[in-house]
Formats: structure tokens, C-alpha cells, sequence
């Protein structure tokens, strides 16, 4: 599954080019707890805990540039490794 990490404007905007390209998105992932549950353009927004509950073949898009460096370390301490399983915009 898909996710993209960031449900603001630049998140929205990611979300748009990957539906122009036909690549499916599972949802979004927030840090902030008053998002989860929300639905963003068609898509639900998830606790980033879904991604340490469910690992297999998540691959996920940062697109946030606040906290970008928590993001990636919440990503490591899960187990996930840059380049195989997350890519960061900038």
C-alpha cells in the first residue's frame, strides 16, 4: 500500500500527480491526532501507528516539510529504510 506522510497542501498536491499517473493511494498518514480519521480528498487519514502495525509492502511518501526529520526518524524506528521503503520530498 501507498501513503503519503502529510495531509497538508503539499500532501494534497503529491496526491494529485500520483491519481494523474494512475498509481492508487491507501491514505494518508498525520502526527496530528485531530486528523486521524478524516477523509482528505477521498482518502482517509491514518495514525502513523498503522504503518508500525502493519509492514508489509507499505511504501510511503513524505510530504511534509514540518517535522520531516521526526517523520523519518518515526519511519527508521519502525523499521523502515530510506530509498526501499520511503522517499522524502523536498
Amino acid at each position: 500500500a501507498v501513503y503519503i506522510w502529510g495531509c497538508g497542501s503539499f500532501g494534497r498536491n503529491v496526491l494529485k500527480v500520483l491519481d494523474s499517473k494512475g498509481l492508487e493511494v491507501e491514505g494518508f498518514i498525520d502526527s496530528n491526532p485531530e486528523m486521524h480519521f478524516r477523509v482528505i480528498d477521498g482518502k482517509p487519514v491514518y495514525s502513523p501507528e498503522i504503518l508500525k502495525e502493519n509492514k508489509t509492502n507499505n511504501r510511503i511518501i513524505v510530504a511534509s516539510q514540518p517535522g520531516k526529520l521526526a517523520i523519518e526518524q518515526s519511519l527508521l524506528s519502525f523499521g523502515y529504510e530510506h530509498l526501499q521503503d520511503y522517499l522524502i520530498f523536498q
